[in-house]
């Protein structure tokens, strides 16, 4: 169960983009809708794929949308993306829609915060976009590139449970990159310890509750 906890609120390969900034002090009370709705799209299964036909559905699926994104440093940009059915268009590719149904998101949802949390279908998740059309969150995407450096890796060091509260507490390793080198440089490296805490509702699941480096 505690590794499962853990995975649900962590992704360290993608240096926990889906705090925006936060990562050392996230408070899911105070925490932004669009964080968490990123922390749902980082528990989707494929399994759970929901199929949208990009022949018959494709006149109620626009082609390309703009919205706001927030980044992990908490500024807003404006970001164009197109759906899979406008991409297999203009790439001469032949890949399937990727829809995801209301009522799956909102068992996501609430599975992460709680029973009781009401899920905003304004809010979208990063290159799921809810369409009322088809009532499914749908896939786009956009055009990436570049490369990276750096590396962020976290393990569990233990679990501690008191009462209706679990808290894990993962031992967190950064690899920086050197500015001038572009390459990882060990001098740079960082060490914390974070505490994950979970509260365990009447239903008998943990809710996610908040992400805080430990003092």
């Amino acid at each position: 169960m505690v590794q499962d906890l853990y995975n649900k609120v962590t992704d360290s390969g993608r240096l926990y983009w889906m705090y925006e900034g936060n990562e050392d002090n996230y408070k899911v009370e105070e925490a932004s809708e669009s964080s968490k709705m990123k922390l749902v799209g980082n528990n989707l299964k494929l399994s759970r794929i929901n199929g949208v036909n990009c022949y018959s559905d494709s006149n109620k699926i626009p082609s390309t949308l703009t919205y706001e994104d927030m980044d992990m440093y908490k500024s807003k940009h404006p970001v164009t993306v197109s759906s899979v059915c406008q991409f297999n268009k203009d790439e001469n590719w032949n890949s399937d829609e990727i829809g995801f149904s209301k009522e799956y998101i909102e068992e996501v949802y609430q599975d992460l915060f709680g029973k009781n949390a009401k899920l905003n279908i304004d809010i979208v998740i990063p290159m799921d976009l809810y369409n009322g059309e088809v009532y499914k969150y749908v896939k786009y995407m956009k055009q990436t590139g570049g490369t990276g450096c750096g590396s962020t890796s976290g393990e569990i060091i233990k679990a501690v449970t008191d009462n209706k509260t679990l808290k894990i507490y993962e031992k967190l390793t950064v690899e920086k990159c050197n500015d001038k080198t572009g390459a990882i440089d060990k001098s740079l490296e960082e060490n914390k310890n974070i505490i994950y805490t979970f509260e365990l509702e009447n239903d008998g699941m943990y809710k996610f509750v908040s992400r805080l480096r430990e003092k």
